[in-house]
């Protein structure tokens, strides 16, 4: 998986675990095949009204395989399968974490 780290790596971040194919952040999960779709799938992440992550996963690549099986004009009947998600092609884009401050006292 590629991350980018958007303010630069010295910035405070979101803590995230990837786990075959399950992205932890800040312990929010996200099954990463499941959320595969046709086309590119941008999932923002949102936590505590501070946009924190966004996941991007390619679109899914299919191969088409031949079955045993033809068609009224006796040609081949293909079934088209969904190749596994390629993990490093994932990419993961951190933004920095903003810190809040509940009261004007804990303004450092």
């Amino acid at each position: 998986m590629n991350v980018i780290y958007i303010h630069g790596e010295d910035e405070q971040y979101a803590n995230f675990v990837l786990d075959d194919a399950v992205l932890t952040i800040d312990g929010l999960q996200y099954n990463l095949v499941s959320l595969q779709k046709d086309e590119q799938s941008i999932i923002n992440v949102i936590e505590e009204d501070m946009f924190i992550a966004n996941i991007i996963i390619p679109p899914a690549k299919y191969e088409e395989i031949e079955t045993s099986e033809m068609d009224d004009e006796e040609r081949p009947i293909y079934k088209k399968i969904k190749n596994p998600l390629d993990l490093e092609s994932v990419t993961l884009n951190l933004w920095k974490k903003e810190i809040k401050i509940k009261n004007e006292s804990e303004k450092i």
